[in-house]
């Protein structure tokens, strides 16, 4: 039987790759196929993962079984959360950008392109007589 579990888990492996969601629904129902697959292998005596393929079918099918069955106010609830969070941090990026460009603007303006806070030169009355 420890060539089916290895066999058992390569085709749960690959079966998860085509699991197209969340990672939190991903793991339910790839438990979920887990499972069906252990319980049908232990009443059924299975001893060839050939007999697995024939019962469920290709991993890809199988994942998109039970991707059929799965509720689509979930997965939709799952995708428009992400959405949300990413729209939310891209705002929140640029907001940034645009307050630190504001803040640079602003500098270079003070400093009239240069980073200087006080004159080269301390400028005194004996300069201001002379003529140049």
């Amino acid at each position: 039987m420890h060539t089916i579990e290895k066999d058992i888990k390569t085709y749960l492996a690959q079966t998860k790759n085509f699991l197209i969601c969340d990672s939190k629904l991903k793991k339910i129902i790839t438990a979920e196929i887990e499972e069906s697959i252990y319980e049908y292998a232990e009443n059924n005596g299975i001893s060839d993962i050939g007999q697995i393929y024939e019962h469920f079918g290709s991993p890809e099918e199988t994942a998109k079984t039970y991707l059929g069955q799965a509720d689509p106010k979930k997965l939709k609830k799952a995708v428009s959360t992400n959405r949300i969070i990413m729209t939310a941090l891209i705002i929140a990026l640029l907001m940034l950008a645009v307050f630190l460009m504001a803040v640079f603007i602003d500098a270079h303006i003070d400093f009239r392109g240069y980073g200087i806070e006080y004159p080269a030169v301390e400028i005194t009355e004996d300069l201001l007589t002379e003529p140049f």
